[in-house]
């Protein structure tokens, strides 16, 4: 199992701050994390979205198509 979450900073007016994204939307290194998770021979991956932008349903969505473009 792995656990999958991303982040990605975000600019409000002049501020700028860290917050959650869909997985491969953000600024991890998912190329990386998922040559060491086939290395480790992960099967099932588990995908956390804290918050959303939006519908919780969207975000679960495109993390997983994003995942399935990056696998």
């Amino acid at each position: 199992l792995l656990h999958l979450k991303d982040m990605a900073m975000r600019r409000d007016d002049d501020t700028l701050s860290q917050a959650f994204a869909e997985v491969g939307e953000g600024n991890l290194n998912w190329r990386r994390i998922l040559e060491a998770s086939k290395k480790s021979n992960t099967e099932w991956y588990l995908v956390e979205q804290d918050e959303c932008p939006g519908d919780p349903f969207d975000s679960l969505r495109k993390s997983l198509e994003n995942l399935r473009e990056m696998k």
